[in-house]
């Protein structure tokens, strides 16, 4: 998308003639000039009366700009007390005019403020603040930016001189001083062009894109992308080299299309899409030029990032999402659009949708990289998308609700030191009770196919309550890994140690178990629909997480009667991905054979320990003191050993469930003389027992 064009064309550039223009310097519009008359030289104006086509809109910008400045008397009290205005200097200058010094400037926006007398930060607002450069890009204004600062004061002293006497102002903004540019191949190549679809199998790509993607991500607006494939196909050449960056978004939309739509075959070793994703990036101009259309090139990297996921190419993935992320913030696309007539509303709505999918995806990679998150929730002021608009509006709604529970996961669970303080059961009853508020929403707008109804699973309400879940599993990870050490340091001194759990760990294990169960009933469901993800990377990421928690689960309470169905049934899932050429799956099943070889190695009982449980005989003394006290893990049953994947209870972990087990686990904060004895009383039923150091 092109940014919007300035607001107003500078009047001294129109009235000044020919030679003054060319040297830059200031004309009366007197004919002749002064400085002509000086020099004793001809003084010609040219355009003097010129016709020129403009759009509707422009006009009515000037018309705006005309009415603002008959309100000049009271230009002084609104700029004294309002807050930083979107402004924009004018764009329309002759191509003979420096590029870094513009002839004017016109106001696009000056908000009227809430009250005269109350004073308010001139650097501060919830709404983005712009400038318009030469070629009509608008510039963001950051808050705390020296060169915004120095803009908006040149604004406010520029406002308060007389119309005859207003000086020029240099916009000067970054890639200006010096020519430098890397990595760009010419478009002059054929071979550029080679071996693309025809215009019917692209737009059949992208509807099948759209289908497995477009539920929950928006990367790009459907029906103006057909239309620009239309105008791309008359003359390819012609419209890649105009629109260079949209075409570098095309080929990503067909590599990941390819991705998505095509199995990668077994034994194959090239993800397909892989010959029009290396074109993308082979013509991926330079940073600085990608914000001659900002949009479109922030787009085209969270589509990049998309495929170097499903690639496994994590760490490349989440760069190339920070630089979606951070381009989304020099744009200023996480404050609120300023309603000033410069952004139509489909623009306006089309940046909110282009910087929620941005924090979804820098929610999604954080945490699966492990990184701090780079924007935090105070910080954004964007509107949420429609709670009540369409399908596409909801399903984002829904989404980003759930990402911003991994925020509040990462800053409240996962602490720098690494360490289970007092303060941790605390925080993670706070994070589960946020997660329980989300259910009704989800379960309201999206819900899952119950017992005898007969309808099939939607992919996005899949998709949305499987990263519901996994929210889940990540606030539990630092337990579960505790107590397994706790179990291994605790054996490992004397194998017949009794220490039992309390009420509160079984209830927060019994979270865990319910949301493992869900989610393989989920995705055996969508298995049975053929709507598993092969290429994506999020239906791998949910089926590795639950069967991983699983067997942690299993080798703290090897009694846990559910875990044979779901642990065949998780095997079944990775199965089909690794038969229709997965290699990640591959990899993640891997993992999975190598942890569970490992405690059935501890263990010392023979591959019967982790498939079944121990029997009566065989059980170890420490099993039998652990067990007793489990009954809610005990109830974790799926029907006698048989999995139904066509049924997904609606009520199991619905907000009144989730938030049942959360009250169990209400232990209050501190009371004792350390972290470590705190942690002591509420994991275990008998913390007297051996001291856990």
């Amino acid at each position: 998308m092109e940014s919007p064009p300035a607001s107003g064309r500078g009047r001294r550039a129109s009235n000044a003639c020919e030679r003054c223009r060319r040297r830059k310097i200031r004309c009366t519009g007197s004919h002749p000039c002064t400085n002509c008359s000086r020099k004793n030289l001809s003084c010609h104006f040219d355009g003097q009366g010129r016709k020129v086509v403009v759009s509707q809109k422009y006009l009515q910008e000037l018309q705006r700009a005309a009415v603002r400045s008959s309100h000049l008397e009271d230009r002084d009290r609104a700029t004294s007390n309002a807050p930083a205005a979107a402004i924009s200097f004018a764009s329309g200058r002759d191509d003979d005019v420096s590029p870094n010094q513009l002839p004017g400037f016109t106001p696009v926006s000056q908000p009227t403020p809430e009250s005269a007398t109350e004073p308010s930060n001139p650097l501060a607002s919830a709404k983005s603040s712009y400038v318009s450069d030469d070629k009509g890009r608008l510039r963001w204004l950051g808050e705390s930016s020296t060169w915004s600062f120095s803009r908006k004061t040149l604004m406010v002293i520029r406002d308060h001189l007389k119309e005859s006497d207003l000086p020029d102002v240099c916009i000067n903004e970054e890639s200006r001083a010096y020519d430098l540019d890397w990595g760009n191949q010419p478009l002059d190549s054929a071979a550029k062009f080679r071996n693309l679809p025809s215009i019917d199998h692209a737009t059949y790509l992208i509807e099948s894109l759209q289908f497995h993607v477009g539920q929950i991500f928006h990367l790009f607006d459907e029906a103006n992308f057909i239309h620009q494939v239309r105008e791309f196909y008359v003359n390819p050449a012609k419209y890649a080299g105009e629109n260079r960056i949209w075409y570098v978004q095309f080929l990503a939309v067909l590599a990941l299309a390819k991705a998505v739509g095509t199995n990668p075959g077994k034994g194959s070793r090239k993800l397909p899409g892989s010959e029009f994703f290396t074109r993308a990036m082979s013509l991926m101009p330079d940073s600085s030029y990608l914000f001659n259309d900002a949009l479109t090139a922030i787009e085209a990297l969270c589509i990049i990032a998309l495929y170097l996921q499903s690639a496994d190419m994590r760490n490349s993935a989440y760069i190339y999402t920070g630089q979606a992320t951070r381009m989304s913030l020099v744009f200023g696309l996480h404050r609120e659009r300023p309603t000033d007539g410069v952004w139509s509303p489909e623009t306006a709505d089309r940046c909110h949708k282009v910087w929620w999918t941005v924090y979804i995806l820098e929610r999604t990679f954080t945490s699966t990289i492990g990184v701090p998150m780079s924007v935090h929730e105070e910080d954004i002021t964007t509107p949420m998308p429609k709670r009540d608009g369409t399908q596409n509006d909801i399903s984002l709604y829904i989404h980003v609700r759930i990402s911003g529970l991994i925020f509040q996961v990462i800053r409240k669970v996962y602490g720098a030191e690494g360490r289970l303080q007092a303060s941790f059961l605390p925080s993670v009853r706070e994070v589960l009770t946020k997660i329980a508020s989300i259910a009704g929403d989800l379960n309201g707008c999206f819900p899952l196919p119950s017992d005898g109804s007969g309808a099939g699973i939607s992919r996005a309400a899949a998709h949305l309550h499987l990263v519901y879940h996994q929210a889940v599993l990540l606030t539990m990870y630092p337990l579960l890994l505790y107590l397994v050490q706790a179990r291994l340091r605790e054996e490992s001194r004397d194998p017949k140690a009794s220490r039992t759990f309390s009420e509160t760990t079984q209830a927060l294990l019994k979270t865990c178990a319910e949301s493992c169960n869900t989610m393989i009933h989920i995705l055996s469901a969508l298995r049975q629909e053929g709507l598993l993800e092969c290429s994506l990377p999020f239906d791998l990421e949910r089926i590795f997480s639950a069967a991983f928690v699983l067997k942690m689960l299993h080798f703290l309470t090897p009694r846990l009667k559910s875990y044979r169905p779901l642990r065949s049934e998780s095997n079944l899932l990775l199965d089909d991905l690794i038969d229709r050429g997965s290699i990640p799956a591959r990899f993640r099943k891997s993992e999975l054979v190598s942890l569970e070889a490992m405690m059935q190695t501890w263990t010392d009982e023979g591959p019967e320990i982790m498939d079944g449980g121990p029997s009566q005989e065989n059980q170890r003394p420490q099993d039998a003191v652990l067990q007793p006290d489990l009954p809610h893990l005990e109830g974790v049953e799926i029907g006698l050993g048989e999995f139904e994947a066509n049924f997904v209870d609606p009520n199991r972990m619905s907000p009144g469930h989730l938030l049942s087990l959360v009250e169990m686990a209400d232990v209050q904060e501190g009371g004792m003389d350390s972290d470590m004895a705190w942690m002591d009383a509420w994991l275990w039923e008998n913390p007297e027992g051996l001291p856990l150091v």
